[in-house]
This record gives C-alpha cells, sequence and structure tokens, in this order.
C-alpha cells in the first residue's frame, strides 16, 4: 500500500499552511494596529495627537487664559516671533486658537487645545494638509519628516510660498456658489 501523499494532497497541505500563516498575519497587524492607534498615535511617536480624542468626562472647559496659555508655550517651541494668537473660542471638549503672521497679517493656522493635558497642538485637516507654509505635506521625507510625521509648522517654507493671495473674498465666496450649484 502507497502512504505517500498525492500532489492534490500535498497542494491542498501546502495552501492550508500559506492560509494558516495569513490569518496569523492579518491577526498580527490588527493587535499592532490597536497598540498603534492606542498609544503611537496619541503621543507616542506623533506628539501632536497626545491631545486628540481623550476622554475627560469630568474636565471643565478652559478659561481664555489657560488655553492663551499653552498656545503661547507651542508657539514658543516653534521660535517664531512674527506668529501671534488673534483669536480664542472656548468649547467643551477643547479651545481653538487662530494664529496669524504679524508683518502680512495672514493667518497661519489654527490650534486645539486639550483641556484635559493643556496641550496645544495643530487643528486637523486643511490645516496641517493643505497650509503649504506652516502644514504637514511642506515635509522634507515621508514619515518621520514628512506626512504626520513632523506637523508642528516648524518646516521649511517651499520656495513658491507668498503672502500674496491670488483669489480675493469675494472671488473665493462666488467659486464657491458656483460649484454648489
Amino acid at each position: 500500500m502507497n502512504t505517500r501523499p498525492t500532489t492534490n494532497q500535498r497542494l491542498v497541505t501546502l495552501l492550508l499552511i500559506l492560509l494558516i500563516i495569513l490569518v496569523v498575519l492579518l491577526v498580527i497587524g490588527i493587535v499592532a494596529g490597536f497598540f498603534m492607534m492606542g498609544g503611537w498615535m496619541r503621543g507616542g511617536m506623533n506628539p501632536m495627537m497626545s491631545g486628540y480624542n481623550n476622554n475627560y468626562a469630568n474636565t471643565k472647559p478652559l478659561a481664555v487664559e489657560q488655553a492663551k496659555a499653552a498656545a503661547e508655550k507651542y508657539l514658543a517651541n516653534l521660535n517664531n516671533s512674527e506668529l501671534k494668537i488673534t483669536e480664542v473660542m472656548i468649547f467643551n471638549n477643547n479651545a481653538y486658537l487662530v494664529v496669524k503672521e504679524t508683518s502680512t497679517g495672514n493667518g497661519a493656522f489654527e490650534l486645539l487645545v486639550d483641556p484635559g493635558s493643556q496641550v496645544a497642538y495643530p487643528e486637523y485637516g486643511p490645516n496641517m494638509m493643505w497650509n503649504l507654509k506652516y502644514g504637514c505635506l511642506n515635509m522634507e521625507q515621508m514619515m518621520g519628516g514628512g506626512m504626520m510625521g513632523n506637523c508642528d509648522g516648524n518646516n521649511a517654507t517651499p520656495p513658491n510660498v507668498s503672502a500674496e493671495m491670488t483669489v480675493n473674498t469675494e472671488q473665493a465666496i462666488q467659486f464657491a456658489q458656483k460649484y454648489l450649484v
């Protein structure tokens, strides 16, 4: 009697082993992703996320002075005397601050301040992604100097960024209305 496996049996065994390896890698990926989102993204490798989405159910909203102090500390780390806080808004879950350039009067970026940690960090979205002068896409390399690696506004300005606006307020409103129609 021949006990040697057939080609089909070997193929099935090989596919089963590959499937087991794939499942193990998938589980490892899910577990690693869970820990990355829990620790790495909120303060580990990326400190700008340290205040994001914390659950401070019993934390009181910040006072304007507290929000300003946290934002001033953030601005001091940038070592750019051209930046000043021009507006502060307090919400239940954070404070929102507008920072402008003193020489141009243009908005530079927005900050959020976490009420629990009282840490200021860049507001998410267009503030980080489309802001050529102070945003995250103004980076020299991906990850570690790129994409989400260095969102502190302390990046080299690309040579084609200017304070001159190419679209005025009225044109922007017209373009927006046209898009919505």
